[in-house]
């Protein structure tokens, strides 16, 4: 038995607040255009829209949406942002002093955890 060509493809869902708060810096018609292709589903408090990759790329294509972010090339990560993306999840739950305490997981430039992720960084890089 020989299978050959498969191919998943996962559906691109986001919340449709996103869309909704996305759509006045958009071109006019974008956010038309998603609820014409997108299936909207979920509650009235929590609404998804779900496009295909097709329906994706084409609502970008004809907007002209780039992902900036995909287009930088992103630094080679280090071990101290290894260990920070473990830990900082954990030190934002037990809102360790090093942390900003903004809800993020960024650390306070000069703290002691900031000072020592970018010298595990050095060793790394």
């Amino acid at each position: 038995m020989k299978i050959s060509n498969l191919k998943f493809e996962m559906n691109i869902i986001l919340p449709l607040k996103k869309i909704h708060a996305a759509a006045p810096g958009r071109q006019p018609g974008y956010l038309a255009e998603c609820l014409r292709l997108g299936k909207v589903t979920g509650s009235s408090e929590n609404q998804l829209i779900e496009f295909t990759p097709e329906q994706y790329a084409a609502i970008r294509l004809k907007f002209q949406i780039s992902n900036f972010k995909s287009q930088m090339a992103a630094p080679a990560p280090g071990l101290g942002d290894a260990f920070h993306r473990v830990l900082g999840p954990i030190g934002r739950a037990t809102h360790w002093p090093c942390m900003k305490g903004d809800g993020t997981t960024d650390l306070i430039p000069g703290s002691p955890c900031e000072k020592l992720r970018q010298k595990l960084n050095k060793l790394t890089t």
